[in-house]
């Protein structure tokens, strides 16, 4: 707990159930890595790579995540509450079943993302990019998308109510 990796390399690395509470992990390379289980909450992980990683049933309450690479990981069953994902690339991602309730998520990248049966309400997605999103089942009461790039989005059985689209 409160370790600091900045800037450390531990791609491909299985790191399932870890404890990395408020760790410091800004600029990592953790493309690959192995998260399943592992508790970061308040962690820091600004600029790091987690291209294609693992965090199944990861617990990242109110992590700092900003402008991370995300890409094509697999987030599912994953619990981010209050967590900052801003500017962050998930483009391709798997999020299905994922708690993102009040997360700030301005002009995050989920263009493609799998965001089925996601929590997601009083999340912030002011200026993201969501098109081809599937957000079938999701709950995104009192969410904000204000200038959200929702083209080709699947909101069949979401619900949204008090959000804000304008």
């Amino acid at each position: 707990s409160g370790a600091d990796f900045t800037g450390g390399n531990l791609s491909k690395a299985v790191l399932t159930n870890a404890c990395l509470d408020k760790a410091v992990l800004v600029d990592a390379n953790l493309s690959g890595v192995d998260l399943s289980g592992a508790r970061a909450s308040g962690a820091d992980f600004t600029g790091a790579n987690l291209s294609k990683a693992v965090l199944k049933k990861a617990c990242l309450d109110n992590a700092v995540l900003v402008k991370v690479d995300l890409s094509g990981a697999d987030l599912s069953g994953a619990q981010m509450l209050g967590a900052n994902l801003s500017g962050a690339n998930l483009g391709k991602a798997i999020l299905t079943n994922t708690r993102l309730d009040k997360a700030a998520m301005a002009d995050v990248n989920l263009s493609g993302a799998d965001l089925s049966g996601t929590q997601a309400s009083g999340a912030d997605f002011t200026g993201g990019n969501l098109s081809k999103a599937v957000l079938t089942n999701a709950c995104l009461d009192k969410a904000v998308l204000v200038d959200a790039n929702l083209s080709g989005v699947d909101l069949s059985g979401a619900r949204a109510s008090g959000a804000d689209f304008t």
